[in-house]
């Protein structure tokens, strides 16, 4: 039995693709008005065929890591924001077309690990996960499309999260109001 399941799955990964991607990163917080923290991030995406190859239906899954900054200047100091995280997305997706260009939209889910968020102000530095309590933690949704030509892969995809940012924090018109980030990814790929 254990045999068997170890040919099911080497023929199921036999039937899929692997990429390496990179590209552009905007990230900004659901309740902020200032500007889009921009970076640029780094993935790797197995893709592995749901149905033998009948019906191009694939369950992606990988890791991908993301480095964003914004720099502000205030009325009396200078600040720079730093976040990077890594991610493990996991999705579900479909290829339109059979011969050389393929569309390929997709949805699912990202479980988001923070590792660095911080500020630099004035040549001191600011550990958000200290001062602000930010969540190590975040889970959240990938929705997306993608557009393959031959080997190489363009896409776009929506990252909000659906876990604080960071929570408790106060403002004008409430005593306690979530922060949650939100992504945007524009990537260059190569399929394999």
């Amino acid at each position: 039995m254990l045999i068997l399941g170890g040919l099911l799955c080497s023929q199921a990964f036999a039937s899929g693709y692997n990429r390496l991607y990179a590209g552009f990163s905007l990230m900004s917080f659901d309740h902020s008005e200032s500007e889009n923290s921009r970076g640029a991030h780094l993935g790797y995406l197995r893709g592995i065929n749901l149905t033998k190859d009948h019906i191009p239906l694939f369950l992606q899954f990988g890791g991908e890591a993301d480095y964003v900054t914004r720099g502000r200047n205030m009325v009396f100091y200078e600040m720079r924001d730093h976040y990077m995280s890594v991610a493990v997305p996991i999705n579900v997706s479909y290829k339109i077309g059979n011969g050389d260009v393929t569309v390929e939209p997709f949805a699912g889910i990202n479980l988001r690990g923070n590792i660095i968020c911080c500020e630099y102000r004035d040549g001191t530095k600011y550990d958000f996960f200290d001062d602000f309590d930010v969540n190590r933690f975040q889970f959240g949704l990938n929705v997306g499309v993608g557009v393959n030509i031959k080997r190489i892969y363009v896409g776009y995809k929506f990252n909000p999260d659906l876990t604080d940012h960071v929570s408790g924090l106060t403002d004008y018109a409430s005593d306690n109001y979530s922060l949650k980030s939100i992504y945007h990814h524009f990537s260059l790929g190569f399929n394999f």
